[in-house]
């Protein structure tokens, strides 16, 4: 467990099964599962064509060997439907390149519309959060944010 600086008092903690689960219930909420919607939403438009969460033999081929003790080799993990988010996704070098230059400058990236609705919507959520007297202005200053961010990137 880490302690939070942002909460004093909270604790956080790394779950697989966590993940796994967030992973199948945001395929879900795409109206699919997890590997066809990260594979439409991020690894098509990203252009990751040697990314995979399907396990296939040549792929299989191509991955480093996992050892146990005693420099023993042991088989690759499978991943089911509900725990592929929580490393089930297979990638290359080149391919793990394009997703950190896509995260790193987003502004650019082949996803940065979505990035920008995403970050609309972060914004909105935000400020629904607090009491306003008038919800629709701050709903053009988002918009207008947002706008002005577009044009110059």
């Amino acid at each position: 467990m880490r302690w939070s600086k942002e909460i004093p008092s909270a604790f956080s903690s790394y779950s697989n099964f966590g993940v796994g689960l967030l992973g199948h219930v945001l395929g879900k909420l795409a109206g699919t599962d997890y590997r066809a919607a990260l594979k439409e939403r991020v690894l098509i438009p990203l252009g990751m064509l040697e990314t995979s969460s399907e396990s296939c033999d040549e792929q299989t081929a191509q991955l480093a060997t996992a050892n146990k003790k005693k420099n023993k080799p042991t088989k690759h993990w499978d991943f089911s439907e509900v725990t592929v988010a929580a490393g089930g996704v297979r990638s290359s070098l080149s391919d793990m390149f394009k997703f950190l230059r896509a995260n790193i400058d987003p502004e650019t990236s082949e996803l940065a519309d979505e990035i920008v609705m995403g970050a609309r919507q972060e914004l909105v959520n935000r400020l629904d959060s607090y009491q306003v007297e008038h919800p629709e202005v701050l709903e053009r200053v988002v918009e207008f944010v947002l706008e002005v961010w577009v044009k110059n990137r």
